[in-house]
């Protein structure tokens, strides 16, 4: 009996940023901390990291290079981000980011996905640890957006941009390395193209990271 209330109690669906870590669970941490790269005391820091996915999301890359500040208006006038959102921007990390080799990849890119939707099933052996033997194939639906994904030579790279205020790259690719191999199994099924890395773009640290996500 114990174990159809086992079944009985999983989720059909999940987003990513549902499945937390415990000691039930895989780590798949996507919670936005944004202390210094939005600088707005009037903000909450999940609200700041929204305003920075949504810049990353909507900006033309090629207007921001002349002039972020010219860019982050626009996106105002326009009704993309918000007044708060607009004067929370630091515009020395965006444009640290400009500066990048990885942007520079982002614009010579064959194609670009900006916040890509995913559907993907899993097992639910793979998200849960403590749940039955018969129950761990039972399939569950986990929904996620990528920040970026790019496609060069049919190969796809994914970059998730994190705004953590922390200066260890180490802490970071422990953090986000179970998510991002979610990413990399989901994505590689649906853009049927194998990926070539898994990347974090830290605005804090002004520095991509190379993630390793094996299945």
């Amino acid at each position: 009996m114990y174990h159809y209330e086992q079944l009985s109690q999983l989720p059909k669906k999940l987003t990513v940023t549902q499945i937390a870590k415990s000691s039930n669970a895989r780590t798949i941490t996507t919670q936005k901390v944004t202390p210094r790269f939005l600088s707005s005391s009037e903000m909450t820091p999940s609200q700041k990291g929204l305003a920075l996915h949504a810049f990353m999301q909507y900006a033309d890359f090629s207007n921001a290079k002349i002039s972020v500040k010219d860019e982050i208006n626009r996106l105002f006038e326009n009704r993309f981000i918000s007044k708060s959102q607009a004067d929370s921007i630091n515009v020395k990390k965006i444009e640290a980011f400009l500066q990048s080799g990885l942007f520079n990849r982002i614009m010579n890119a064959s194609k670009v996905y900006k916040e890509y939707k995913f559907n993907y099933e899993i097992d639910a052996g793979e998200v849960f640890s403590g749940i039955a033997g018969e129950f761990k194939d039972e399939k569950i639906l986990i929904q996620g957006i990528a920040d970026c994904i790019i496609v060069e030579e049919n190969m796809i790279t994914i970059i998730d941009y994190k705004t953590d205020y922390e200066s260890s790259q180490q802490v970071l690719i422990n953090r986000y390395q179970n998510q991002l191999q979610i990413y990399k199994q989901a994505l590689q099924q649906e853009l049927q193209m194998p990926v070539r890395e898994c990347l974090l773009y830290s605005t804090h640290l002004e520095t991509q990271i190379s993630v390793s996500a094996n299945n």
